[in-house]
Parts: structure tokens; C-alpha cells; sequence
């Protein structure tokens, strides 16, 4: 699953292979609605991710005249690396089943939950799978945290260039509060700036006000607010 910085590299709508593969309907994805229609009925869509930015109300009321539904808030966060303590370690093969088992109930406030078309269940297997592959390594590096002699909570992080983005972040529901995240989060910090990034970003849902509260104790600064929308064709 492609989760790049959208905003930035997405020009032309897009094909979601791993998305596709996985829900068994063809998925894609665009920042603009121009000749989009036409786009996806050439591609036989069945499900269009539409993001756009939450300062243009046209946009958006163009998108919902043309049958999009709005799903969620995505706010996107940057900041300066620095070097940070964190007793976050690097995730070992073991580790796996017990982050894909946090993943299974850490992302109920995304925006594929808040899509009634999309089965809750297989939401649930989404992230569980999407763990998976980025511990098998599709993600630079993974860090866990600790406690009461188990993993309880994990960050993915990428870098590419002068810049890291953290991919998924979660702690465990009985662990939540006990400022876990931050741990994670400074540990993402610091390894990014190990790799000589200038910069990380990472991006949350708007409802999501506890990730939000971490991010921005950390350091992180919101740099832009955006809207998803999805509409089915089939």
C-alpha cells in the first residue's frame, strides 16, 4: 500500500494496486476532479479516493455536486530533526503477529472505517496486512516500545533524500495515556536524523485529537489540512 505524500507527488489520478488487490475492487486515487469522471470510467473504477485541500470550498462543493461522499480530515505535520532519548528498539521478526494484533484495533478513525461501502472487518485485515509487509520491509525501519515484559505500541518510518515520514504509529488500547506515543515518536525522530533528514512529516486524521496532542508535543507543526472523499461507481 503506497502511502506517499500525496499533496506533493500526485498529479494525474492513480491506480491503487495494493488497495485493488486487497478490497477486490479496482481503487484510484486523485487531488483534482478535472476530467476525473471520465478518467475512471475508462479505468473501471469501482472506488475513487478524492483529497482536497480544505482552503478551496469550491473544490469541495464541486466534489460533493459530483456524488463524493466526505470521509475524513487529513492533517499533515512537519518539523526540524533533532537528536532525541527514546527507549523505542528496533522491531524483531517475533515481534510481528503482536503489532499486526494492535493494528487490528488502532486505526478505527480512518477514513476507510468512516466508508460504510468498506467492510469493518476487512478494515481490520487491512492494517493488520499492511503491518505486515512493512515489518517484512517496506519501511525503512520499525520501533516498538515496551511494556509489562510485551510489545504494546509501534512507529514505521521512511526517509527518502533529506526527508523521513512516519508511516503508522500505535499503541495498544490498554496502554494508551501512559505517553507511549511520545517514546515512538521521538524514537522516529531521532532515526531520521540519523539518516541526515532535514525534516519528517507525518500525517493523522483531524478526529484523531490524542495523536495530534503527541505530534505536536514532540515538536511538529501542522503544515496542511486536506479533505478526503470517496465515491463508489459500482
Amino acid at each position: 500500500m503506497s502511502r506517499m505524500s500525496v499533496t506533493t507527488k500526485l498529479s494525474s489520478p492513480e491506480l491503487m494496486a495494493w488497495d485493488t488487490e486487497f478490497f477486490g475492487i479496482r481503487v484510484g486515487r486523485a487531488v483534482h476532479l478535472d476530467g476525473l469522471g471520465q478518467w475512471a470510467a475508462d479505468n473501471t473504477v469501482g472506488l475513487m479516493c478524492l483529497l482536497v485541500d480544505a482552503n478551496k470550498p469550491s473544490e469541495i462543493q464541486e466534489a460533493e455536486e459530483r456524488g463524493f461522499r466526505f470521509m475524513d480530515v487529513r492533517v499533515t505535520l512537519d518539523m526540524h530533526t533533532t537528536s532525541r532519548m527514546s527507549w523505542a528498539r528496533l522491531a524483531r521478526a517475533e515481534d510481528t503477529s503482536k503489532l499486526k494484533a494492535i493494528a487490528r484495533e488502532a486505526f478505527h478513525l480512518t477514513r476507510f472505517y468512516a466508508d460504510p461501502s468498506l467492510d469493518d472487518n476487512r478494515c481490520d485485515d487491512l492494517y493488520a496486512e499492511w503491518t505486515r509487509s512493512l515489518c517484512a520491509g517496506a519501511a525503512d525501519i520499525v520501533l516498538v516500545v515496551e511494556k509489562d515484559n510485551q510489545v504494546v505500541g509501534y512507529v514505521t518510518v521512511n526517509a527518502d533524500e533529506d526527508q523521513a515520514e512516519i508511516g503508522l504509529i500505535a499503541v495498544a488500547a490498554d496502554y494508551r495515556g501512559q505517553h507511549l506515543g511520545t517514546v515512538l515518536v521521538n524514537g522516529a525522530i531521532d532515526w531520521a536524523h540519523t539518516q541526515n533528514a532535514k525534516t519528517i512529516r507525518v500525517v493523522t486524521q483531524g478526529a484523531n485529537t490524542g495523536a495530534l496532542r503527541t505530534f505536536e508535543g514532540c515538536g511538529f507543526r501542522v503544515t496542511n489540512t486536506s479533505l478526503w472523499f470517496h465515491r463508489r461507481y459500482q
